[in-house]
Formats: C-alpha cells, structure tokens, sequence
C-alpha cells in the first residue's frame, strides 16, 4: 500500500471516507429484508457485509499510520531545546585549594573541530537601493570601497510585508544604500562585514541608480540562491553524517531518482562524500521543473542544529549555483 502513503493527505481522507459509503448503501438495500433483530439476515448477507466494513476499517488505519509518517517526519529535523540558564553561583570563600581537572581518554582523543573549505566566490554586479540625499551629500566615484554591515534598520519590506533585506552599505560613515542579498551573505558568513566597489553611478534629477562589484558565493537565478531545511535525515545513516558535518561544508545537490520516488533531489557532504538528506518535495518539484531532470547543483550546510537531549540533528542547507 505505499501508493497510498505517497497520496496527498486530502486525498487519503476521502479515499477513508468514500470506503465506508458501500457499507451504508448495503444495508439500506438488505434493511428491509433482515427484520428488526437480523432474524432474516442470510449467510451471503453477512459475509458482503463484514467484507465491506472491513475495507473501512482498513483504508481509516492506513490514513491514520499515514499522517502518524508525516508527523514523525515534520519532527526529525526539528531543532533541540535551548539549555536552561544555569544561575550564577555565589562566590567562593577565600580559601585556596589545589584542583585537579581530569578528562576522559575520549576527550584527550578527540581531534580538533574541522574547518570548512572556502567557497568559490563569482565576481557580480548588483544594483543596489540609494539614500539619495546621502549620496548627494558626498563626492561618490566608480571605484570607491564600500563594506555591507548588517544593522537592525536595514530592512525592506516585500508587497507581503516580510523583511527581505538587512544590509547597509556604506562609504567611509556614510550609509548609502541597502544590499538586496543581505539575508544569503549574513546566512553563510555570519554578521561580518562584506567589502565591495562602486561599478557605476548614475543621477537622475537627483534620482541615484548604483551599481556595486562584488564577489558572490552564488549565482544570482529567478530560483536560486535557495535556503531550505533538509528531510529524511534520520534515514540511512545519516545523522552519523550530520554529526560529523560542520556548518560551511559543502554540499552537492543532484536529481536522484529511484522507482519509489523519481523526484527525490539529495544532498551530499562533499568532504564527507556522503548523503546528509533530500529536498523537501514542494522545493524539489520547483527545481525540477525549471532545471530538468538530472539536474546538479553546488550549495553549502548554513545551520546543523539538534543533537542533544535525545533530538535528532536537523540541517539547512543554502543552493548557490547550477554544477
């Protein structure tokens, strides 16, 4: 029955609920001809009747064990708890004492966290949004540096009303404009500064179009860069693969169909050469779409979080280019 797992769950509950109909239409044929207390119920009667009522009862429990999958599944990538805060402990009283810190041979064993390897960077154009009274004010030249800071005011908002940028950018103290892929740049370098150059300037009546030259570790697509959590990760061993990943590994996405599921786009560790997860179906049918079939891409992990406390690792993943 894993056809029927595969179904949408709208679809499986009114599969559930259209066995169940043969039922009711039978026994409102034979109702009449039973009596009150089935004195008349014949032999074929009764066998047609538990035949269909067991057709309900299995297509009710196969919708229930089916959502039972999809919950279990939404949970697997689910972030652990965050530590309570221990309290502050009172000082201790002036009296020194020798102490003596023992470590396990696991611990002294342990090698030291790995570092990622750093991403190709594709040197881009990006036109950016001008304050442009700031950038009346000074003499902006092509050429001149500018760094993207990430400040809590530097946001834009979509028709929607989600934020979808929060990056200044500045020469020298003055702030100039916003950077349209803030969010991508703080996801994979973290809140650091990101230096850039003045490409071109243009006024218009005092209406600003600037343009800025910048090294992306992405290719700038209608789909792509992409940001999306990974499923399946407690499958075939890999949260032994996401306990040894770190953030900042790559990672290569590629098409991966197989006779049960000819959607699934699934994710290697590049350093690991080893599978971290799948994309969920509704981000891989879009890239399918747009990219075709056998399709491959380059990414990079941006957050593995989990792993304590009995949870599951989870991960996210950013898809930076076409491979």
């Amino acid at each position: 029955m894993m056809w029927f797992y595969k179904l949408k769950r709208s679809v499986r509950v009114i599969i559930a609920v259209v066995a169940w109909l043969p039922v009711f239409i039978f026994c409102g044929i034979i109702g009449g001809d039973i009596g009150e207390n089935a004195e008349n119920l014949q032999t074929w009667q009764a066998i047609v009747f538990l035949l269909l009522l067991a057709v309900g009862v299995v297509f009710t429990v196969f919708a229930v064990l089916a959502r039972k999958r999809e919950k279990q599944a939404e949970r697997d990538a689910q972030p652990a708890a965050a530590p309570e805060r221990q309290k502050d402990t009172p000082p201790a009283a002036d009296v020194r004492r020798p102490s003596v810190v023992t470590m396990s041979d696991a611990a002294i064993r342990a090698p030291e966290k790995r570092k990622p390897a750093p991403l190709n960077t594709y040197p881009t154009t990006v036109r950016i949004t001008p304050f442009d009274r700031r950038v009346a004010g000074i003499d902006v030249k092509v050429g001149d540096a500018v760094v993207i800071k990430y400040e809590g005011d530097a946001v834009m908002r979509s028709s929607g009303g989600y934020p979808i940028i929060d990056a200044n950018c500045y020469i020298g103290d003055v702030k100039i404009g916003l950077f349209p892929y803030g969010k991508y740049l703080r996801a994979i370098y973290g809140g650091r500064d990101y230096p850039c150059s003045i490409a071109s300037i243009e006024n218009n009546d005092g209406k600003y179009d600037i343009s800025v030259n910048i090294d992306l570790p992405f290719i700038k697509d209608s789909k792509l860069p992409l940001i999306t959590k990974l499923n399946g990760v407690t499958f075939n061993g890999r949260q032994d693969t996401l306990a040894a990943s770190v953030v900042g590994d790559s990672v290569l996405i590629k098409h991966n169909p197989n006779d049960e599921y000819p959607n699934t786009v699934e994710v290697f560790n590049v350093a690991l050469d080893a599978s971290c997860g799948v994309i969920p179906s509704d981000n891989g049918e879009k890239l399918l779409k747009k990219y075709k079939a056998g399709c491959k891409f380059n990414g990079v992990i941006t957050s593995i979080y989990g792993g304590g406390g009995g949870k599951n690792y989870g991960v996210d993943i950013m898809i930076l280019s076409q491979a």
